[in-house]
């Protein structure tokens, strides 16, 4: 096993980079793998019901509106609905 240092406040300018070195940490990986699984598996459990699971995302949607009824921008959100309109 490696070790290595963890550095904390890095800069936006080496993001592409440290990511690329982050992601080659087997162990790094597997612990996020490992995580990951978890907290799906514990969704599951919790939002079983297909139905139930649709109304909480339709009341969440109206979370994101603000007061004035104009929806915040989300571009993550914009990007992954356009990828699914195009991808059925």
């Amino acid at each position: 096993m490696t070790t290595q240092t963890i550095k904390f406040h890095m800069k936006p300018e080496t993001f592409k980079q440290n990511a690329a070195i982050s992601l080659q940490d087997k162990p790094l990986r597997k612990s996020l793998r490992t995580a990951m699984d978890m907290l799906m598996t514990k969704r599951k459990a919790v939002l079983s019901d297909e139905e139930e699971l649709q109304n909480l995302r339709d009341l969440c949607e109206h979370v994101r509106y603000r007061p004035n009824g104009r929806r915040k921008t989300d571009p993550y959100r914009d990007a992954r609905h356009s990828q699914n309109q195009r991808t059925g």
